[in-house]
Parts: structure tokens; C-alpha cells; sequence
């Protein structure tokens, strides 16, 4: 069982369960590296990337025309992951008609991202699609209060939905999106407790535990199904049976391969308020302010 080791860690321990003949059942892996080693014995749980980098033109093509972001900048972190999440972001940029006025990429762990932000500024940039850690998207945002870049919509994957960076940031993080695997807001039976347990526990709220929660139960659910502790047994139970889960039905394809929809939250009042998707949110998303109206 795998849960936040990311791809460089999934994938070498899917390696490593190939040589063992041993089932590894894990999640947290970009789909398409996954699939070119074709492994016999795990299977994966994440989101499909091109899901997840169309949810921000969702978002803007469900607002009122005359408030969708007219100038956007594409900054993605210089990483295996943030070259994948920025290829599909321009391609899907062209489909939703929109163009990004800035696209560039952005160093890891700097201490001073001021010169892309005065760039930004220069440009008229109004909504920004960022990738990258959460230490780092901290930096850029305190920056871009300090050289008062004001857009009215922020969106961040990797480094925007955790705990840590509203404790950062504080109300500075307000009316910015984070992505996410789940919310506790979904109607499946478990999600709220489970959210509400982790609060309790944690002392913040979650956008991620339910997918790791949900990984552990399709396991054990197979185990029970099979009958036994046999690799083969147990991996075979997973392709073969659906599974109720905090995040919904669960099937895993032949290729050992199951799919959760990504999400997009606003952080407000120091909770992650789902915003997509928009079945299951009853919460309006807020365009930001300028910097000195807050």
C-alpha cells in the first residue's frame, strides 16, 4: 500500500514489486509514465491530467463573460511534473479560447521571484495558473503583494492546498484556488466524517486525505473478496470488482489503471470551500480584490 510518495517514489517501489512478484497497490503518479512500464503487479489510483488542467477554464466559462479573465499567465514550476501540467495547460488554453499574455517557467526554491511578477504587472496579467511547492508559491504570493500585482483570480496545483499555506499566508491566502484529490463535502457516505475526523486530529482541513482514505478501502475490500493474502489474488480482486469509496465508485480499467476527478477549492476563512466539481458545490467562487481593498 503506497499513499504521498509521488512519481519518483511510485514508481521504483512498482519496480521493486515486479521483481518480488508482489502487489502494490498505490496511488500519487502522473498516469502516462505509469503506463509505459506495463506492470503486472500494482495498480494505480489518480486523477487523468488532462481532467484536472481543463478545471480552471471550466471555472472561468461558468462565470459571467464579462468576468472571465481576459489576460492570463501561465507560470509553471521547471519540473518533470510542472512541464507536464503546462504542455496540456496551453493546449487546452486553445480549445476553451484563451491565450496567455505571459507563459513562462519559474525556478525552483528561489527567494526572489520579483522580476516575473514586475513582468506580470507590465503586461496587464489578471488571473494566474501556477504549479509549484508550497514554500515557493508562499514567496511569490508575499511578493506579489509587496510589488502590488492585483488579479482577480489565483490558481495554484501542488502548492496551494495544504494546511500549511493559509498558516503561512494567512488572510493573504484568501481567493486563492488550490487543486485537490476530494472534499468532504462529497455525497458519499464517510467523506464528511472523515473530513471533520482529520479537523479534529489535524486542527485543518483537508482537499487530499479522502483519496488516501479511499485507497485503503478498495484494498481492503479486495482482500475480503479474495479471501486471502495472495498478491495475485488480491491484485486480480481490485481489476475485477467495483468499490464504494468516501470518493465515489471506484473501477479499475485492465491496465490496472482507476480514475478520480480532480478538484479545484477557494480558500476562505481558513477552510479549502469546493468549488468544481459543480455538482456537488453549493459554494460561489469569489474574484479578488486589489490588494489594498481587502
Amino acid at each position: 500500500l503506497g499513499g504521498f510518495a509521488a512519481p519518483f517514489g511510485v514508481i521504483p517501489g512498482c519496480i521493486t514489486a515486479e521483481k518480488y512478484r508482489k502487489y502494490y497497490h498505490t496511488s500519487i503518479c502522473l498516469i502516462p509514465p505509469w503506463l509505459e512500464h506495463h506492470f503486472k503487479w500494482s495498480t494505480l489510483y489518480f486523477f487523468d491530467l488532462e481532467q484536472a488542467c481543463s478545471v480552471p477554464y471550466e471555472i472561468w466559462n461558468s462565470m459571467p463573460e464579462a468576468e472571465r479573465p481576459k489576460k492570463p499567465a501561465l507560470i509553471m514550476e521547471d519540473t518533470f511534473d510542472g512541464r507536464a501540467f503546462a504542455g496540456l495547460f496551453r493546449n487546452l488554453a486553445k480549445k476553451y479560447g484563451y491565450q496567455f499574455v505571459l507563459d513562462e517557467p519559474w525556478s525552483v526554491g528561489a527567494k526572489d521571484y520579483s522580476a516575473q511578477i514586475i513582468k506580470a504587472k507590465s503586461l496587464g496579467v489578471d488571473s494566474i495558473l501556477i504549479f509549484g511547492a508550497d514554500t515557493d508559491v508562499i514567496t511569490f504570493v508575499r511578493q506579489m503583494k509587496e510589488n502590488n500585482l492585483n488579479v482577480k483570480y489565483f490558481h495554484g496545483w501542488k502548492g496551494t492546498w495544504a494546511g500549511e499555506f493559509w498558516k503561512a499566508l494567512g488572510k493573504d491566502a484568501q481567493y486563492i484556488l488550490c487543486d485537490g484529490f476530494w472534499s468532504m463535502d462529497f455525497p458519499f457516505p464517510g467523506a464528511r466524517q472523515i473530513g471533520e475526523r482529520y479537523y479534529d486530529h489535524f486542527k485543518k482541513y483537508s482537499v487530499s486525505v479522502g483519496a488516501i482514505y479511499a485507497l485503503c478501502q478498495i484494498l481492503w475490500q479486495a482482500i475480503e473478496k479474495a479471501g486471502t493474502l495472495d498478491s495475485a489474488k488480491v491484485r486480480q480482486a481490485v481489476l475485477d470488482n467495483e468499490f464504494e469509496t468516501v470518493n465515489g465508485k471506484v473501477k479499475y480499467d485492465k491496465d490496472g489503471v482507476a480514475i478520480f476527478t480532480s478538484t479545484a477549492s477557494q480558500w476562505w476563512n481558513g477552510k479549502q470551500m469546493t468549488v468544481y466539481p459543480f455538482k456537488w458545490s453549493k459554494y460561489k467562487i469569489k474574484l479578488a480584490p486589489p490588494w489594498n481593498k481587502r
